[in-house]
């Protein structure tokens, strides 16, 4: 890298720290559960756009799997907690392995074609 892209990366990684203190700072600053969980609904939602955004915009592609896998995880980590009655620490890892291995399937099969 030149000197150049370093600074661009360096100022690139403190952008990313102050934008994750500031995310903190505001969940620990926020006191109601209803805000904390308007919140946390607008980050999730915010992620699942930034997927289709940069799938859609830079990309050029067209492509519904992400909704599809974003409501496979939904529906993993809701059945896990309220069903089975897990933590939802842990349903929050099997809500990204469920979607991963589900993606990998129809990967699988789609390959093949």
């Amino acid at each position: 890298m030149n000197n150049h892209s370093a600074s661009a990366y360096q100022r690139n990684i403190y952008l990313l720290l102050a934008v994750a203190a500031f995310c903190i700072a505001v969940v620990l600053a926020v006191k109601s559960s209803f805000y904390l969980s308007l919140l946390t609904y607008t980050a999730l939602s915010s992620v699942a756009a930034l997927g289709l955004f940069l799938l859609f915009g830079y990309a050029g592609q067209i492509s519904l799997a992400q909704g599809a896998f974003f409501g496979i995880g939904a529906y993993t980590t809701s059945y896990l907690t309220m069903k089975i009655g897990l933590p939802s620490v842990v349903s929050l890892v099997f809500a990204g392995l469920i979607p991963g291995i589900v993606g990998w399937l129809v990967a699988q099969r789609l390959l093949k074609l």
